[in-house]
């Protein structure tokens, strides 16, 4: 098997970045969204009217738990990925694992043979 560690940590360090900066944006998308208002009044609560009392506090009351369930929805999904990229993370690190015990199988082998067979210096007379 050929093996160029250059090529491999070159293709798959910038496949993990751009896949976790992906999900980095992604998570925060889904998580606060896109109209994130960290102060009240918001803009985007302007269909609930101030005069209509009761039905106000219920219309709020409504409004935060979809919050509450987009946000939960979105927790699932942050989870999901989480455990796709750490299955993927494991398969590397098994794969990694694996060629590291073949160089050091290589390694032992070449280091006995230098033992056991040492190479001969002959001088020649030129």
């Amino acid at each position: 098997m050929d093996f160029k560690l250059n090529e491999f940590l070159r293709g798959y360090f910038a496949l993990g970045l751009l896949a976790g900066i992906g999900a980095a944006v992604l998570f925060f998308v889904f998580v606060v969204g896109v109209d994130y208002c960290p102060l009240l009044p918001c803009s985007n609560l302007g269909s609930i009217s101030a005069s209509s009392g009761v039905g106000n506090i219920g219309m709020q009351e409504l409004r935060v738990q979809e919050g509450i369930a987009h946000s939960s929805k979105s927790m699932a999904w942050a989870a999901w990925v989480t455990i796709v990229v750490g299955t993927i993370s494991a398969g590397i690190l098994i794969f990694t694992l694996s060629a590291t015990q073949k160089a050091v199988a290589a390694s032992v082998e070449g280091n006995q043979i230098a033992v056991i067979s040492p190479i001969e210096v002959v001088q020649c007379e030129c």
